[in-house]
């Protein structure tokens, strides 16, 4: 998630300055090395998330598979330690609400967009009604 929305702002950075520049190509290779460096990112948790289930490194590429990635959200770690070194320190509490926080903005966002044009449309059939 981390990730995700370090991209959001890198890619309103290069947008902007593709627009000054006048050229898309900056927009592109800014992108790009951001993704590329997101890719890294991802791939170093995923390996650090197959160590914490005591698999090699090399069952990360099970990512590729689709929906069988999500065995990294529902396995458990292994209790204590295992080959690979002791188990990682428990989530701080503001974890848990950093992670619910863009869930409840989507959920949110779905209702406004939803509400809003039920709304307008509301206003628009009421005043005409009232002008009657």
């Amino acid at each position: 998630i981390i990730g995700s929305l370090a991209i959001m702002p890198l890619a309103f950075v290069a947008g902007l300055l593709g627009a000054a520049i006048g050229s898309e190509a900056v927009l592109y290779v800014l992108l790009g090395a951001a993704y590329i460096a997101y890719i890294v990112f991802y791939a170093l948790l995923t390996i650090q998330r197959c160590h914490d289930l005591d698999w090699s490194g090399w069952a990360s590429l099970i990512v590729l598979i689709p929906l069988v990635a999500l065995v990294f959200l529902f396995m458990r770690g292994t209790p204590g330690s295992n080959r690979f070194g002791a188990p990682p320190p428990p989530n701080p509490r503001g974890m848990a609400w950093f992670v619910a926080f863009p869930i409840v903005l989507f959920i949110v966002g779905i209702l406004a967009a939803i509400a809003i044009p039920a709304y307008s449309d509301y206003t628009q059939r009421a005043r005409a009604v009232q002008t009657r």
